[in-house]
């Protein structure tokens, strides 16, 4: 198990990046869904998914990913995608969500493109 998952999140501020698992269905993504939406509410701070630990996405998971997408755009704060690869990024390509939300190739690449230097707290 690698660092990244081992953690649900890591918080710089006024950015969260939050993890997806290696199979995002729709128990994985009502996970990501969940803490999505807390961090909303309680802060209203942009999102980076990172997708480097997922290796496959099914109809459930794009569907999820896709109403997570739509609510934080509803905060008015960013959201990103970083890590994406192989199967998933074809399958997001397929459904076009690579033409409508921001992928980075990797965690770092993301927050450099929100400005983030530094971590606040790692869980």
């Amino acid at each position: 198990m690698t660092d990244k998952e081992a953690r649900t999140f890591t918080d710089y501020g006024d950015v969260i990046v939050i993890y997806a698992r290696d199979y995002m269905n729709d128990i994985e993504g009502e996970k990501l869904e969940d803490i999505c939406e807390s961090f909303l509410k309680e802060r209203g701070c942009s999102i980076i998914l990172d997708f480097s630990s997922t290796d496959i996405i099914n109809s459930i998971g794009i569907s999820i990913l896709t109403g997570i997408i739509e609510k934080v755009r509803g905060f008015g704060t960013k959201v990103a995608l970083s890590g994406v690869h192989g199967v998933v990024y074809d399958v997001l390509k397929i459904v076009g969500l690579t033409e409508s939300v921001p992928i980075y190739e990797s965690e770092e690449a993301a927050l450099k493109a929100y400005g983030v230097k530094e971590r606040v707290i790692a869980v």
